[in-house]
């Protein structure tokens, strides 16, 4: 299996997780924040996370939230760079706490 293949099947395992791990008590749609006076925004949908803030512009990532809520595991789409930060969602407050930050709805 040539190397594009495996990458390719890579991809598609990482939407299958993504599809399972975005069910109805996952967040969907967008989020701000406010970080030291400039607007920052995540976009959940589609097992992607969309980031966009004045400093790193928009990023896009494949995403995997733990059984027990508390991390999010984040694959960039460009680099394959995988990351986890601590994570919350909080329905009834309309509230993602990524990485720290909170971002509202």
């Amino acid at each position: 299996m040539s190397v594009k293949s495996k990458l390719a099947l890579v991809w598609v395992l990482l939407g299958l997780v993504s599809a399972v791990a975005c069910g109805p008590d996952a967040p969907s749609g967008t989020y701000t924040a406010t970080i030291v006076g400039m607007k920052s925004t995540i976009t959940f949908g589609g097992g992607r996370l969309e980031t966009y803030n004045f400093a790193e512009g928009k990023r896009v990532f494949k995403y995997w939230i733990s059984k027990d809520g508390r991390s999010i595991q984040l694959t960039d789409a460009v680099t394959g760079t995988v990351t986890t930060e601590s994570f919350a969602y909080i329905r009834e407050a309309n509230r993602v706490v990524l990485g720290g930050t909170a971002y509202f709805r």
